[in-house]
C-alpha cells in the first residue's frame, strides 16, 4: 500500500467512532437528538411564519397558532396553544392546500417530517426491534 493510501486509511480510522468509548457514543448520540428536535422546531416556526405573512386567511382559519412573532390584540392565548399543538401533530401526516402553492413551505413541510422521523427514530426504534424480534 502505498504511503498516500496508508494516511488515508489511518484518518478515517481515526474518524471512525470505534475510538469512542460508550459514554462518549451515548452523549454524541443524545447530541444528535437534541440537535434534530430544535431542528424541528426551526422547520415547524418557519411554516407558522410562512402561513401567517403570506396566507393569512390560512393563518386565521387554523385559530391563529401560537409563533415566534408578535401577536395581534385580541386573539385567544388558549385557543391559540391548542391551535399551535393541533398543528404540530396535523402537519406531519397531512398538507395544508396553502403549502401546495409554496415551494419554500413545500420544502420545509418535508424537512419537517423528514427531521422528526429522524428525531424519533433512536428513541423508539429499539422498542420497535424489540417488539419484531419477539
Amino acid at each position: 500500500m502505498n504511503e498516500f493510501m496508508l494516511t488515508a486509511v489511518k484518518l478515517l480510522d481515526f474518524f471512525s467512532l470505534a475510538y469512542i468509548n460508550g459514554s462518549a457514543k451515548a452523549l454524541l448520540i443524545v447530541g444528535a437528538i437534541i440537535f434534530l428536535l430544535f431542528l424541528n422546531f426551526a422547520f415547524y416556526y418557519r411554516l407558522l411564519y410562512i402561513e401567517r405573512t403570506y396566507y393569512p386567511k390560512s393563518w386565521e382559519e387554523d385559530r391563529q397558532p401560537l409563533g415566534p412573532y408578535k401577536m395581534p390584540s385580541g386573539y385567544n392565548l388558549l385557543v391559540s396553544r391548542w391551535a399551535h399543538d393541533r398543528l404540530a401533530r396535523e402537519w406531519l401526516f397531512s398538507t395544508p392546500a396553502w403549502v401546495k402553492e409554496d415551494r419554500e413551505a413545500r420544502i420545509l413541510i418535508w424537512c419537517l417530517r423528514i427531521a422528526f422521523l429522524l428525531w424519533i427514530l433512536p428513541i423508539f426504534g429499539p422498542v420497535l426491534i424489540d417488539i419484531i424480534s419477539n
